[in-house]
């Protein structure tokens, strides 16, 4: 509607609706018509035997940042819980800075930002000495630019995937620099092992019944820790 508004005040003569936009196709769509059947079959069949493989080696529990005691059903959240923003920024220094750095150890931003958080929340986590806890990272991951055609900026539908969460046992994240551009360099492979796998188009696929499935109360025993986009 925006678009057609800006073609009638740009010109009295033109014909506001000769170059409208087309209606907003959805993500599912669009990543199902880039691929072939069996391109379909493959990715999928590898990323469904991945999260099984996922949750039957992954059984100790997820750590969770303790924020407040918690004395309501989780049903009635709505009722009793709010949201809040906080940000950090760095300055142009500090930005050149840590891109320097990444370059030099070889990741990403994403992979060092990632790390920061995940050595922040290990430190956070309440974790048992006998039951070893894990981080689980939810990682998000546009499709836009993945689809064939590419999906434009302009078309305004949800295309946001994402890979297997990153999981880390809270006792093997070091908090030394060393270690932590370590750690760095293992979620940077990690990415690079999913992506190479196809999940982001997998998950893509299946992401309108994932959110189904979360329209209830929430799983707390299934939710990450934290997540991670752009």
């Amino acid at each position: 509607m925006a678009h057609e508004l800006l073609i009638a005040l740009a010109g009295a003569d033109d014909n506001m609706f000769a170059n409208s936009l087309s209606w907003p196709i959805t993500m599912e769509t669009a990543i199902q018509r880039s691929l072939s059947i069996v391109s379909k079959l493959t990715t999928l069949g590898r990323f469904i035997l991945a999260a099984l493989y996922l949750r039957a080696t992954n059984t100790w529990p997820i750590g969770r940042i303790p924020v407040a005691n918690v004395d309501f059903p989780f049903t009635n959240m709505a009722d009793y819980c709010h949201t809040e923003a906080c940000y950090g920024i760095l300055d142009k220094e500090e930005t050149q800075k840590l891109v320097e750095k990444c370059r030099r150890e070889g990741v990403t931003i994403t992979s060092a930002v990632s790390t920061a958080i995940l050595c922040v929340a290990s430190s956070l986590v309440n974790s048992e000495e006998n039951r070893p806890t894990v981080l689980h990272l939810s990682i998000g991951a546009d499709t836009r630019r993945r689809c064939v055609p590419p999906v434009p900026n302009h078309d305004l539908s949800y295309h946001v995937s994402g890979i297997m969460s990153f999981i880390i046992p809270t006792r093997d994240i070091s908090t030394t620099s060393e270690g932590m551009w370590q750690l760095a360099k293992a979620f940077a492979q990690h990415i690079k092992t999913c992506i190479d796998a196809g999940q982001i188009l997998a998950l893509g696929m299946l992401m309108g019944k994932i959110f189904q499935k979360t329209l209830g109360p929430p799983n707390f025993a299934e939710l990450p820790t934290c997540g991670i986009s752009s």
